[in-house]
């Protein structure tokens, strides 16, 4: 099965909240809350670390971890790390080691997020733009590093507060156009 449907597949769990909890023993227990709050065991498991490992830690980890997915943050205004090794070169060769990818995007964020970094605006008009442009961005650098048309890129959109209505639609508007230009490309 090739990385793409693997990943898409292993990915399903993402539409809920994934929890993974891990013992000193290496030994990790992956759950997903789905929206009813049911809990369910996911079959395969993944890792994200703010920046991408080397490809010879990926290798060790292939070798002796139970994860077959790896979160890499290819880009966006509010990506926490650099990414040294994300490259197309470590893309070709963490693939060829049997690695999924999870790539993921973290551009702004809510206007009323609490933290320092560049948000949303609340105009939703304005915000629509700004999924619409985001997108964009993303998808180039998913092809830069040698990700296909049709290849799913995440957006990181952190917790907000939910209650405030105008901020709460302004992000709606934004994950609508960030999903509608996505589908387009």
């Amino acid at each position: 099965m090739n990385w793409l449907v693997r990943t898409a597949l292993g990915l399903a769990a993402l539409l809920s909240v994934v929890l993974v909890a891990a013992d000193l023993s290496g030994k990790a227990t992956v759950g997903a809350v789905s929206p009813a709050g049911y809990t369910v065991i996911s079959k395969q498991a993944g890792i994200d670390t703010c920046a991408a490992p080397t490809s010879s830690a990926m290798a060790n980890w292939w070798a002796f971890s139970p994860y077959y997915d790896v979160g890499i943050y290819i880009g966006g205004v509010n990506r926490g790390c650099n990414q040294p090794n994300l490259t197309s070169s470590w893309v070709s060769t963490v693939h060829e080691q049997g690695w999924g990818f999870v790539p993921t995007w973290v551009g702004p964020q809510a206007p009323c997020w609490p933290y320092a970094g560049t948000k949303l605006s609340y105009d939703q008009n304005t915000a629509a733009l700004q999924g619409i442009n985001e997108a964009n961005q993303a998808a180039n650098a998913g092809a830069s590093l040698g990700f296909t048309t049709g290849t799913i890129i995440y957006y990181d959109m952190e917790a907000y507060d939910t209650n405030n209505t105008p901020c709460r639609r302004a992000v709606d508007v934004f994950i609508r156009g960030w999903n509608y230009r996505l589908h387009q490309l």
